[in-house]
């Protein structure tokens, strides 16, 4: 009886008789991989005399596995609501099924092959609590198994006034919070549309708020902001008018920035109907027609902020 290890080499083996032409056979693989035993009987009667030769089925496979060769790169902290991804090699193992279970199976898992014999493990987490990473390798625990993993409350935003910056004054201070568990640092950054770092105090329409926790974005950045200057605003050619008849005006926006125009025309508070035509590049012409000798007055107003 011969076995032969992965790499041809010959392993130590015991054969002990148990009677009634019954056998036991011991051996101790030293390496993980597929084994060959081969078994021949001794056949009597030849004319050379008694001759070996194997018995059916001969040579036969074992596959020997070794769950402490099981490599798991670290299982770090996760995020809810974020895939957390750790490693596994196989390599020096030998054959064998890895299962991995998050929370008795209660997470959904993913195994993504990064090369032979070595995989990529995910899985999203849910809710802000320690998750168990069991792995098995061949029914076995792997050593180290059940892994633990912290999970916290994903970073996030927190509005001023509970509403997020749509739309920021340029000249006033615009603020926000950033939470952040753990241990992560935040980091800020304000772009304009050409990509350029900026300051809220400067009037190009869009921002670009981008708001990282260890270098990754935090859920919804980056956040758009629009910068406008209600100062901007001109109202031009407003004249006197004659009951009956149409009274006009403009209204420039154009270097305003972004925002909405509100126009109220009224007399002994009461609104008088006003029509605003859009002349393009945000420049209006309003007309009203009076119906009283009074002084009308003209309220208007960007983004609910009088322009002078």
């Amino acid at each position: 009886m011969v076995y032969a290890g992965p790499n041809g080499q010959s392993v130590p083996a015991q054969v002990k008789d148990t009677g009634g032409q019954t056998f036991r056979v011991e051996f101790c693989p030293r390496v993980a991989g597929e084994h060959r035993i081969l078994v021949a009987g001794v056949v009597r009667g030849a004319e050379d005399g008694p001759t070996a030769a194997p018995v059916p089925g001969s040579p036969f496979s074992c596959k020997v596995y070794d769950v402490k060769a099981i490599k798991v790169r670290e299982v770090g902290r996760g995020m809810v609501n974020r895939p957390v991804t750790f490693v596994v090699e196989t390599s020096q193992a030998g054959p064998g099924n890895l299962e991995v279970t998050v929370n008795g199976g209660r997470v959904a898992t993913s195994a993504q092959a990064r090369g032979p014999h070595t995989y990529a493990i995910s899985f999203t987490p849910r809710e802000a609590s320690p998750h168990a990473v069991q792995l098995r390798f061949n029914g076995e625990d792997v050593p180290g198994s059940p892994f633990t993993c912290e999970v916290m409350e994903a970073a996030r935003v927190v509005w001023c006034g509970g509403s997020p910056l749509e739309k920021v004054p340029v000249g006033r201070v615009a603020s926000f919070f950033v939470e952040a568990p753990g241990e992560g640092v935040p980091m800020v950054r304000v772009m304009g549309p050409s990509r350029r770092p900026l300051h809220a105090n400067t009037l190009e329409s869009d921002h670009s708020v981008e708001v990282r926790v260890d270098g990754d974005h935090i859920e919804g950045s980056p956040f758009l902001v629009k910068v406008y200057d209600s100062s901007k605003v001109k109202v031009t050619d407003i004249n006197s008018g004659v009951v009956g008849k149409p009274v006009f005006f403009n209204i420039n926006a154009s270097q305003a920035g972004a925002g909405n125009l509100e126009i109220i025309v009224s007399v002994g508070g009461r609104n008088v109907p006003n029509y605003v035509q859009s002349e393009g590049n945000a420049k209006f012409r309003v007309n009203f027609k009076p119906q009283e000798v009074a002084v009308h007055n003209l309220s208007v107003r960007f983004n609910g902020e009088p322009v002078p």
